[in-house]
């Protein structure tokens, strides 16, 4: 220590090296990593904290080396801005975000490839991108030339009027080009050429007619206007009527473009949502929305299952995640199942490739349809007006009037409105299908099969009455069946035991159990006595007579009751019968079935009378009872050998078998989850919405066939009929006009009103 001569304090100035603070992970302070209070290696790296305490809170947070910022506030979407590499958030405590950059635990920004292609999607289905202000302009001139074009002929048939007619038809299908090549088009939409081009070719008839001074020219300008009106006001009504459906898309596309926290070594970094891969860790924080479909790991919280979903549920480690969904409380750790278009919400909605209302081959037919019966009906006309032996100018208008009438857009557009309408409304619900294949097979479907333990039944059966025989006491009865359900698994066995602690009872301790999958369980007693708990056909194996309970076990199960036999030395000692109440819904969901003409199926390994009981009370005539688990892949098949689609609800763990074997499969609460091979899952457990997973695409399928004859048949009579000289060609795109008109007015009676979606 060194004095100064005044007797002044010591200079106490450190004066050694000096390296860049870094922060404290567990208090956020700044910290010299040089003189840090204590210093650990956590995933390979070092980590500087200000003492012990530090470590001990960071450690605290997250036992796994993965905490969290000290004041995390949920994320939040990005801005239509992008923020400048120079602006810096702050976080909820003030600090800047370089000093979270710091931290080495987020990244403040996506990759720019990762914004370029979020920008992307998110023009996908958007109302003012597929439509932009600039394409309505053009097509609202493009009609109005059109109408000009018409209505000049009541100024009179002068040779100048119909130089201007002509003029006007040719600016109106000038426009109509010009609005087919600056807007997107349509997945879902015919090529625009099948239009524009007859259009195009009436046009330049009407011009060299003009010029020519043939009298052919009034006819074509005549059809040129006409044209130029149907196809504008066509596309029009089609626009008009898909309005909600591509702003729905739009909300969709909007709320899974946000950010996600991804798993790194050194914590976690702030990705955009489309840069996650499968196989990936994110982190979810209360107030935060799943970015994609995964599988919780650890953690624990409430969460919104899916998009616009009105009830919660409680989720924990192994259940599946939605991308959409939302942690209402909690904070969860999940694996990513699938990411970017594969994503559950976005696979048969937005992804253009694999959407059901591009694929769906009733979509498909009425595209194939305008695009090649135009171009068929053309080639008829033409044909037949040259067998007549018309001029080479009129059989170039009947051809280009005979493609107008078959080439209506909304032949096309109104049978896949139809249809993401169904898939739109069936994500309302948390309804999910694998891809528009799987949306056409539930079409199909003529009959649903409900394993029942779960589905319409609570799966929580209680126990309802014991019933003695001989000197067996209840509460000794109920002991020996809970020390034999103890080597079990299954809502029966935990039903017992239930009952048991509720009475206080200690369970036998019985040796031995074997479990005979579906029939019960043997044992030896504690009092070294074989015994049997199970059903019939448990009893019969064991060789232990009950024609003497026949009558007493038909009376328990006609009342829906699953009975257990307890048999001690090949000797019948009790009952113990259990029920199980319905599940909310469960009538509901087969009235749907009733009424959308699909056979509802109840499978049970219940025995018959319980399963008729339950039948009975929901409506449900077919009945597969006393069928193991093991065995209901076979059954299923068998049901299908008798002409029907089989569609199967169940649950993935417990079903497995059963929704594989199916034509179609729909699995509760398995929304995000990794498997591929089912046709509908659902984020929910609601078994309504399994029935309605059939009944939507059934519905939208009738739907859509029904639009597809009401576009098609006036176009179709008049190209026939004009094709024969029954009509004359201008009458075409009157034909056209009808049909979009009647889709339109179809679609708008098929909607289902908002008052109703609410009330679910």
């Amino acid at each position: 220590m060194r004095m100064t001569e005044s007797g002044a304090e010591p200079d106490r100035t450190f004066r050694g090296p000096i390296v860049s603070p870094v922060a404290c992970p567990g208090c956020g302070r700044l910290v010299d990593p040089l003189r840090a209070g204590h210093v650990a290696i956590f995933h390979d790296r070092f980590q500087y904290f200000c003492d012990w305490s530090c470590r001990q809170d960071y450690l605290t947070h997250d036992p796994e080396g993965h905490a969290p910022p000290k004041s995390m506030e949920p994320l939040r979407k990005p801005s239509a801005r992008p923020a400048a590499r120079g602006d810096a958030p702050k976080s909820s405590d003030g600090e800047e975000r370089e000093t979270i950059l710091a931290k080495g635990r987020m990244e403040a920004q996506p990759e720019r490839e990762d914004v370029e292609e979020a920008a992307e999607w998110a023009t996908q289905g958007e109302p003012g991108a597929s439509r932009s202000d600039l394409g309505t302009l053009l097509l609202l001139s493009a009609t109005v030339s059109g109408v000009l074009s018409l209505a000049l002929a009541l100024v009179g048939t002068s040779a100048t009027v119909l130089t201007v007619r002509v003029v006007v038809g040719v600016v109106g299908v000038a426009l109509l080009t010009a609005r087919a090549v600056l807007t997107r088009r349509d997945p879902a939409d015919p090529h625009p050429a099948v239009v524009l081009v007859p259009t195009a070719v009436a046009a330049v008839v009407a011009i060299w007619a003009r010029v020519a001074r043939q009298p052919v020219a009034e006819d074509a300008a005549i059809l040129t206007g006409l044209a130029v009106v149907a196809v504008g006001t066509t596309i029009q009504l089609v626009d008009h009527v898909r309005r909600e459906a591509s702003a729905t898309l739009a909300h969709l596309l909007e709320a899974l473009n946000a950010p996600a926290r991804k798993v790194v070594p050194s914590g976690y970094a702030v990705v955009a949502a489309q840069s996650l891969r499968p196989g990936e860790e994110v982190v979810i924080d209360a107030g935060e929305m799943v970015p994609a479909d995964a599988t919780i790991s650890a953690g624990e919280g409430t969460v919104l299952p899916w998009i616009d979903a009105v009830s919660a549920s409680k989720k924990g480690p192994g259940d599946p995640l939605v991308a959409g969904a939302k942690v209402l409380t909690g904070r969860v750790r999940a694996t990513v199942s699938w990411a970017g278009m594969d994503r559950a919400w976005l696979r048969t909605s937005a992804d253009a490739h694999r959407a059901a209302h591009v694929v769906t081959p009733i979509a498909r037919f009425g595209r194939v349809f305008v695009e090649s019966g135009a171009l068929a009906a053309a080639a008829l006309a033409g044909l037949a007006a040259f067998v007549n032996n018309a001029r080479p100018a009129t059989v170039i208008l009947t051809v280009v009037a005979a493609q107008l009438a078959v080439a209506s857009a909304a032949t096309a557009a109104m049978p896949a409105l139809h249809v993401l309408r169904g898939v739109l409304e069936g994500l309302a619900r948390g309804i999910a299908y694998q891809d528009g294949a799987a949306w056409d097979r539930a079409a199909q479907s003529t009959a649903m099969v409900f394993c029942a333990r779960g589905t319409l039944l609570l799966g929580e059966p209680q126990v309802a009455e014991i019933v003695q025989l001989g000197q067996a006491t209840p509460e000794h009865l109920l002991s020996l069946v809970a020390g034999a359900e103890l080597a079990a698994s299954g809502p029966i066995a935990s039903a017992v035991l239930r009952e048991a602690r509720a009475r206080k009872l200690r369970a036998d301790s019985v040796r031995s159990p074997t479990v005979v999958p579906g029939l019960g369980v043997t044992a030896i007693t504690s009092n070294g006595e074989p015994c049997a708990v199970g059903s019939r056909v448990l009893m019969l194996n064991q060789h232990v007579p009950i024609a003497a309970v026949e009558n007493k076990l038909a009376e328990l199960e006609a009342h829906g009751r699953t009975v257990l036999l307890v048999a001690v030395n090949s000797r019948l000692v009790g009952m113990v019968a259990l029920q199980d109440g319905l599940r909310p819904g469960a009538r509901a969901s087969v009235q749907y079935l009733l009424d959308a003409g699909v056979e509802p199926v109840l499978l049970s390994g219940d025995a018959r009378e319980t399963c008729e009981a339950i039948a009975r009370s929901l409506d449900i005539e077919h009945v597969r009872p006393e069928v193991l688990p093991a065995d209901r892949a076979n059954e299923i098949k068998r049901i299908a050998e008798s002409g029907v689609i089989v569609a199967v609800v169940g649950r993935p763990t417990v079903d497995e078998t059963a929704l594989d074997a199916a034509d179609v499969a729909v699995a509760l609460d398995a929304a995000g989850s990794a498997m591929s091979g089912w046709t509908a899952k659902l984020a929910g457990d609601d078994v309504r919405d399994a029935a309605r997973a059939l009944v939507l695409a059934r519905t939208s399928r009738g739907h859509a066939r029904v639009a597809v004859m009401l576009g098609a048949a006036p176009g179709v009579a008049a190209a026939l009929s004009i094709a024969f000289g029954l009509l004359p060609a201008p009458y075409a795109p009157l034909s056209m006009l009808v049909g979009a008109v009647l889709t339109y007015l179809h679609a708008r009676a098929t909607d289902m009103p908002e008052r109703e979606r609410r009330a679910g």
